[in-house]
């Protein structure tokens, strides 16, 4: 009695929440209305206050993971009739330095699915970039599945080195053996 109690209860309160789907807070989750002045692809953010926007660098970031790869990646599968209460997206976190100690940080969130991020912001002497695949779950809260990076882009130095005007590309995956997995590179830009 008290175990059939307690699913009639848990059911009554999953009905009665939503899907919260992340909302469209977070600049990365606007970057169509930001202008391509240049015509290259990449929407212009403007840079933080402090910061002369002089030379700049393009991010690409790339999703190629899918929903039913998410929940096996989480070893979870989700009946149906509870998809519109469970949501399983993407969260990402770009944070910028520039000199003098000026930072920005760039969110957004997006569902689970193939997506393309493309963005130019000023040139900072130091870029981190964070994917997570994120569940909302009901009376649990936000659990984190699975977490790619951060990656560390330095202007100049160390393994992922770059200069003004290249482009910094991040693009995640499911490889053939099942597991999240991650290619960084970075180019010049044209």
């Amino acid at each position: 009695m008290r175990r059939s109690l307690l699913v009639v209860m848990l059911l009554a309160a999953l009905a009665g929440c939503g899907t919260s789907g992340g909302g469209v807070s977070g600049i990365l989750n606007q970057l169509d209305s930001f202008p391509d002045d240049n015509g290259n692809g990449y929407p212009e953010i403007p840079p933080p206050d402090g910061v002369e926007e002089t030379d700049t660098v393009a991010l690409e970031i790339i999703n190629q993971i899918t929903m039913s790869q998410a929940e096996r990646l989480a070893h979870v599968n989700i009946p149906d009739f509870v998809t519109n209460i469970v949501s399983i997206r993407e969260r990402l976190t770009v944070n910028l330095t520039y000199p003098g100690d000026i930072t920005d940080r760039l969110t957004g969130s997006r569902g689970i699915a193939p997506f393309e991020l493309r963005a130019e912001v000023a040139c900072p002497t130091m870029v981190e970039v964070r994917v997570s695949v994120v569940a909302d779950i009901p009376l649990v809260g936000e659990r984190t599945v699975q977490s790619f990076g951060p990656y560390t882009f330095n202007r100049d130095t160390g393994e992922n080195a770059f200069q003004c005007n290249s482009i910094l590309f991040i693009e995640v995956f499911v490889d053939e053996n099942g597991q999240a997995s991650a290619n960084v590179d970075v180019t010049p830009m044209n």
